[in-house]
């Protein structure tokens, strides 16, 4: 998702390489059928998958680089994800695994390369809030791929997600470079920016939103000062 600093979400793209997923699958089932029979060392197969996971990786990066190099984005958002150490499960989760962190740092690069920068933010509840502000969401008993809001509007996660995701990036931002007595006030009028983990993209808009009145008051206040310093002395008053 591409999303402006006042919410706005300017655009939105699927990146999927579909033949090397069900090439992926095939094999993993192959690999499957040879470990029930009692074959537990396949490393033919297993350096297919390991291939077909590498194309995966490079595709989904390739993807967002260009993605966002088509729109001029200024930096590229993602979840700061714990990938460090032993993982436990099965091979299959941790191909998974493995993709997502190759995808980062193929990112990462093409994006220095490109004069974008990258950035990471808290991965918690990302996915697990509406990006409507409207709370948590529920997973769809028919398609795992969607959620439900509250509200009955049935959505994609991985979108939801997204807009969350960049959300966070702007929050972060905003926190870091408004006054401390500007970011408590508007703390104040919008409660979910005070927490990370409660920030969607409704709390972007609404911070948004209070900025705009901020410095629309400010300018107003800038005008009525210039105009009385071109008051003659005596007339001030």
């Amino acid at each position: 998702s591409i999303i402006d600093k006042d919410g706005t979400v300017v655009a939105r793209r699927f990146i999927d390489s579909a033949a090397e997923k069900d090439h992926l699958y095939r094999v993993l089932n192959q690999i499957k059928k040879a470990q029930s029979v009692g074959n537990r060392k396949t490393p033919k197969l297993w350096r297919y998958a390991n291939n077909y996971n590498s194309q995966i990786s490079v595709n989904a990066a390739k993807g967002i680089h260009d993605f966002a190099l088509e729109y001029g984005c200024d930096v590229i958002v993602m979840e700061h994800l714990d990938i460090q150490g032993k993982k436990k499960g099965s091979k299959k989760q941790r191909l998974h695994l493995w993709r997502k962190r190759e995808i980062q740092r193929t990112v990462e690069s093409l994006a220095h390369r490109s004069g974008m920068r990258y950035s990471t933010v808290l991965a918690s509840r990302t996915s697990q809030l509406a990006f409507d502000g409207t709370g948590k969401v529920k997973r769809s008993d028919k398609n795992y791929s969607l959620c439900v809001f509250p509200s009955g509007k049935q959505y994609n996660c991985d979108l939801n997600a997204s807009y969350n995701i960049g959300s966070r990036y702007f929050l972060r931002y905003y926190s870091k470079t408004i006054p401390e007595k500007v970011w408590l006030d508007i703390q104040a009028k919008v409660p979910e920016c005070s927490k990370r983990t409660n920030s969607t993209l409704s709390t972007l808009s609404r911070v948004s939103a209070e900025l705009q009145a901020v410095l629309a008051e400010f300018r107003a206040h800038t005008r009525t000062v210039e105009r009385n310093s071109l008051l003659p002395k005596g007339e001030n008053d």
